[in-house]
């Protein structure tokens, strides 16, 4: 099953797909449903409203997928994918502050070896 994650009300779900709002995810009393529903994917967008440390518990449970568009890449992105991928935060971070076209390039090999099919370039 998966779970995405959105603010878009244009995306529906199926017998396989549940379709959340951000502002529900990041409800206290939504969390043991997301933990226990048997999810094998969750598609999350990469917005501010996602607390710290929230996706960071259920990379061990579920494939985390973030889901943005490359051109509105900010810190919020970058935190929320060092939360998916934190064996490589000091990187992403120091060249973040040092040159974006690194992180650029780090995000796309993450697209392609984790099948991030929701990040989008423009």
């Amino acid at each position: 099953m998966k779970l995405i994650v959105t603010n878009d009300s244009s995306i529906e779900g199926d017998l396989t797909t549940v379709v959340m709002p951000v502002y529900e995810f990041v409800e206290f009393k939504n969390q043991p449903f997301i933990m226990t529903g048997g999810f094998d994917e969750l598609i999350i967008d990469a917005v501010p409203e996602i607390p710290a440390g929230y996706i960071s518990n259920l990379t061990t449970i579920m494939k985390v997928k973030p889901r943005f568009k490359m051109s509105d890449l900010n810190l919020s992105i970058i935190r929320i994918i060092t939360e998916i991928i934190p064996r490589d935060t000091a990187i992403i971070r120091y060249n973040w502050v040092k040159d974006k076209a690194v992180v650029i390039e780090l995000i796309k090999g993450y697209v392609k070896e984790f099948e991030w099919t929701d990040v989008k370039e423009d």
